[in-house]
């Protein structure tokens, strides 16, 4: 009989072992995963700053494009009005000298007559 209590014993202390290191087992892969669901968690976050730094710097190097375009434009085209204005002013100041050599020489017409 005591050996048969003492069988008992020893198997209870057995079973109570083995149960603790399963719990512990658990508890440990338990750990492990949440560990890899935080990480995981990390990186996914820090993945999506990087895709949102990328696309706002494309952002702001397609804006930067359209205000250079927008601007070297204005540019062109003031230049174009520059140049129309001085083509202008060099025919106006054309007529007005041919104008003035006309006067000039029906001037000197009418004297010579």
């Amino acid at each position: 009989q005591q050996e048969e209590e003492e069988a008992t014993r020893v198997a209870k202390i057995k079973a109570e072992e083995e149960a603790a290191a399963q719990k512990k087992l658990a508890e440990q892969q338990e750990a492990e995963e949440r560990l890899a669901l935080e990480q995981k968690a990390k990186d996914d976050a820090a993945k999506e700053a990087q895709l949102k730094a990328q696309q706002e710097e494309e952002e702001a190097t397609r804006v930067a494009k359209i205000k250079a375009e927008e601007e070297a434009a204005a540019q062109k085209k003031l230049a174009e009005q520059q140049e129309a204005e001085e083509r202008l002013a060099l025919e106006q100041k054309a007529k007005d000298d041919a104008a003035k050599e006309a006067q000039l020489k029906a001037q000197q017409e009418e004297e010579e007559a």
